[in-house]
């Protein structure tokens, strides 16, 4: 097998595993834990957002959608990135890790 096809193999294996993880981690936000699972699917897909962006993606409203945000950043999940006090980015830094 060619080392490509093994570091493929396991960076696939590590987003399972990190996903098992997160998973686990959201079911501690309670009544946020629905729509927490919906955001991280939408994370994997796109792992950089603003809060518009999430609003938008989960048809939530904007207070919602920086409370999940504020949730998924205490689980050290998501970091923002831009220091901005507007327009503000957060990223999926434990799912792009495993890319560097």
């Amino acid at each position: 097998m060619s080392k490509t096809v093994k570091n493929g193999r396991q960076t696939f294996e590590s987003i399972v595993r990190l996903r098992r993880k997160c998973e686990q981690e959201i079911l501690t936000l309670n009544r946020r834990a629905k729509i927490g699972q919906e955001f991280l699917l939408a994370l994997f897909s796109h792992p950089i957002l603003n809060v518009k962006q999430v609003a938008k993606k989960l048809d939530i409203s904007f207070t919602t959608a920086n409370k999940l945000i504020g949730d998924f950043q205490k689980l050290d999940m998501l970091r923002e990135i831009t220091k901005h006090s507007r327009n503000r980015l957060f990223a999926l830094h434990v799912y792009l890790d495993l890319f560097r």
